[in-house]
C-alpha cells in the first residue's frame, strides 16, 4: 500500500476521505523514527483498506503544531475522522498492528452515540 506524504496543504482533505487512517509523525533526524520506518511499511501492506500517510515533523512545523504533537515519532490513527489513538513513543509491529485491528473492527454507530450522549451530558450540567 502507498503511504501518502502529509503536509499542510493536503492532510485534512486525507483525513476527510474517512476510513481507517493511520499517520505516522516523524523526522529524518530522529533514529527512533527511522527504525519505525520499516515496520510502518510493512504494516502498510497487510491492511489494503486502510490509508496510511506520514507527516515529517521537520518540513511540517505548523501542522504538528495545530496537531497537538509534542513527542515524535508520534502515531495517530483516525477512523472516520475521529482521533481513535494518538501517542509518542516506540511501537512494536504487533502493537501496531492490534490498534489497526480494533479501529478497524470499532462499531462506529456506538462510538457516534456515546459521544452525541457525552456532549448532550457536559452540555445540560452547564
Amino acid at each position: 500500500m502507498t503511504i501518502k506524504e502529509l503536509n499542510q496543504d493536503n492532510f485534512s482533505a486525507a483525513v476527510g476521505e474517512g476510513g481507517v487512517f493511520v499517520v505516522d509523525v516523524t523526522a529524518a533526524s530522529c533514529g527512533a523514527c527511522t527504525k519505525f520506518d520499516p515496520i510502518f511499511a510493512r504494516i502498510s501492506e497487510r491492511f489494503p483498506s486502510v490509508r496510511f500517510g506520514k507527516v515529517d515533523a521537520e518540513a511540517e512545523a505548523a501542522l504538528i503544531s495545530e496537531l497537538a504533537i509534542r513527542h515524535i515519532p508520534c502515531l495517530v490513527i483516525y477512523r472516520d475522522e475521529f482521533v481513535l489513538f494518538k501517542q509518542a513513543g516506540n511501537f512494536s509491529e504487533a502493537q501496531v498492528q492490534q490498534l489497526i485491528s480494533t479501529a478497524v473492527g470499532l462499531d462506529m454507530e456506538q462510538l457516534r452515540a456515546s459521544v452525541s450522549d457525552e456532549t448532550e451530558q457536559n452540555s445540560s450540567g452547564n
